[in-house]
Order: C-alpha cells, then sequence, then structure tokens
C-alpha cells in the first residue's frame, strides 16, 4: 500500500515537472499568447524585428494609465526607426472588452496580446505593470524594467525625472552601444 502510494506520488510529480519544463524550455518565439479575438499564436513574428518592445500592462494600474503618454511618444518616435511595439496582458483578469476600452481611452495604437495562462510572463520573470522588456530579433532580453526613474512607488512620484531607461536604451540599441543598466526595478502594480 505504501509502495503504491509512493509510486502514485511520484508520477505526479514527475508529471507536474515534465509539464513545467516545457514552458522553462521554450522560446520567447515559441510560448503562446492570444490575440483579442481569444485566436492563439505565437511570437514567432518578432524574429523579423530588429528591436521589439514589450509593455506589460493592466488596464486598471494607475501607473498604466500614467504611462500611456510615454508608450504614444515612444511609439512615434521610434516605430519611425523600424521598432516595433507590443501591449502584454498577462492573466484571465481582464476581458478583451476591457482590454480594448483601455487601448480605445488611451489612444493606444501598438498591437497587444494576453497571456492568459502566464507564459510569456513567466519566461521573461515579468512581475509587474508596467515593465517594459526590449528584444532584439534573436529573442535575447536587452533591457527589462521601469521607463524612467519618475514612479518612486505606486503613489509617489518625482517632479522632474532623471533616469530615462527606456530611451537611453533604445538609442544605445539603435547605435550598437552596450546597454546599462540592463535591468531597472519597475514600480507598479503585482502581476497576479
Amino acid at each position: 500500500m505504501v509502495r503504491k502510494l509512493f509510486l502514485t506520488l511520484s508520477l505526479i510529480t514527475l508529471i507536474f515537472w515534465l509539464g513545467s519544463c516545457d514552458q522553462r524550455d521554450k522560446t520567447i518565439f515559441e510560448v503562446e499568447v492570444t490575440d483579442l479575438e481569444e485566436v492563439p499564436l505565437t511570437l514567432d513574428t518578432l524574429r523579423a524585428n530588429e528591436l521589439s518592445i514589450l509593455f506589460f500592462l493592466s488596464p486598471e494600474c494607475p501607473l498604466c494609465q500614467n504611462y500611456t503618454v510615454t508608450m504614444k511618444r515612444f511609439t512615434k518616435k521610434y516605430q519611425e526607426e523600424g521598432i516595433k511595439f507590443y501591449g502584454i496582458f498577462p492573466g484571465k483578469e481582464y476581458s478583451p472588452r476591457e482590454i480594448k476600452k483601455y487601448l480605445i481611452r488611451y489612444e493606444l495604437g501598438f498591437e497587444v496580446f494576453m497571456d492568459p495562462v502566464f507564459a510569456l510572463t513567466e519566461l521573461l520573470e515579468a512581475t509587474i505593470t508596467p515593465e517594459v522588456f526590449v528584444l532584439n530579433g534573436e529573442g535575447e532580453v536587452l533591457y527589462q524594467g521601469a521607463f524612467d526613474n519618475w514612479a518612486i512607488d505606486l503613489g509617489t512620484k518625482r517632479n522632474n525625472i532623471t533616469e530615462h531607461y527606456l530611451r537611453d536604451a533604445l538609442d544605445n540599441a539603435l547605435a550598437g552601444m552596450i546597454i546599462d543598466p540592463k535591468k531597472t526595478e519597475p514600480v507598479g502594480c503585482f502581476i497576479q
């Protein structure tokens, strides 16, 4: 009886471990997300981009609302340089309708994807909205973190931005220079 229970528990553990390995072993190009029509797809199209910017967002997060002006400014400026921008909405907390309302209200024109099972979120280790990722055509993360240092905490902001992390990362990447810092701590709402 004890041996049978041990074998059953071992088998269950192995199945869960193998399942989690599948996601860890996938590249960003193979991870499944959905579009706003909830049609599954992969991010294989990112391979064609010199640089891809992923904004992890939540329609109700105050900083995701506050940073919409910044996102529009970046999109307008850097799309001319051939950089592609995407919004990522992790989990199932928001319906496609709620996401569309957010996009329309703040006039965000970039392509968006939902990450209903957190596959992309876990692969990139995203934890906060808004959090930004800069990726090259090989899927390598060149920068991860905050847009800038305007937000000190969820309810506390600086009067003047003194560090422009995303702008500097994009300018350095386009110039073929080293990106430093490669990672900063984002401020915002926890991804749940």
